[in-house]
């Protein structure tokens, strides 16, 4: 069924545009995971990583 409403949750998940990219460093494991699981479902795209050091080294790499 096309009008339920699970697939509508799933078609509006499927049609997010990236809005923006959010860099999020936290030394807690449930605070990551809550932010890898959050960002994408709102349309950000970005990192999570455990300390300001694997962030620095992923901004250098990219240039950002």
């Amino acid at each position: 069924m096309s009008g339920t409403v699970e697939n509508r949750r799933a078609e509006r998940r499927a049609n997010i545009v990236q809005q923006g990219t959010v860099l999020v460093i936290d030394d807690e494991a449930d605070i990551r995971g809550t932010a890898r699981a959050i960002a994408p479902a709102h349309g950000f795209g970005g990192g999570v990583y455990r300390s300001v050091e694997a962030a620095k080294q992923l901004l250098q790499s990219k240039r950002l």
